[in-house]
């Protein structure tokens, strides 16, 4: 039953993900904590202080997903830290800050959007999904093949979200330079 799957993909998914963040956050922390303050959600001063918490959040959630005890505390902690990027995100929207998204550590030269809020959200709803599924009772045991099918899934769906604006960006429609140049340039 593909219920029995949920909480392995999300997991899978959620671990990546979050993985995949912190490295680009730890490769530059200083870069992080200026987007941080550029969304002045805090004071410049305490930028640093919340990217530090943003970065122990994401490594001690990972951490937990990826642990075989732990990811009954890891799938509603991804759940609460997805929620809390979302709203942060909503917050900046509604002010009207135009602040790229270091989402993924880096920062972008695009400013955050519905897009990102989206991402968050889609994501919230996987880390929920999979805290229901890991907590139903009596579920089918997961097939080896399964679970490899499951994992190639979420390696797959890792990469496109965190790709997301540029795959976006493929297929929308052309409206002048941009930071790559006309198509013909490309």
């Amino acid at each position: 039953m593909l219920i029995s799957y949920l909480p392995l993909g999300a997991r899978a998914l959620l671990g990546l993900i979050l993985a995949v963040s912190l490295i680009h956050k730890l490769r530059g922390p200083r870069a992080f904590a200026a987007s941080l303050a550029g969304l002045r959600l805090l004071s410049k001063k305490k930028a640093p202080m919340l990217a530090a918490v943003v970065i122990g959040a994401e490594a001690v959630v990972c951490a937990a997903l990826t642990h075989p005890a732990g990811y009954r505390i890891g799938l509603p902690a991804a759940a609460a830290l997805m929620a809390g990027y979302a709203g942060a995100i909503g917050v900046v929207l509604r002010r009207g800050t135009q602040t790229p998204c270091a989402c993924f550590g880096s920062p972008s030269d695009r400013p955050l959007s519905r897009l990102q809020l989206a991402r968050n959200l889609v994501l919230f709803a996987a880390a929920c999904a999979g805290t229901l599924a890991a907590f139903a009772p009596a579920q089918t045991a997961v097939r080896l093949e399964g679970a490899a099918l499951t994992l190639l899934a979420a390696a797959l769906l890792t990469v496109v979200v965190v790709r997301l604006d540029d795959i976006v960006e493929l297929f929308a429609p052309w409206p002048g330079p941009s930071r790559h140049g006309p198509p013909s340039q490309r």
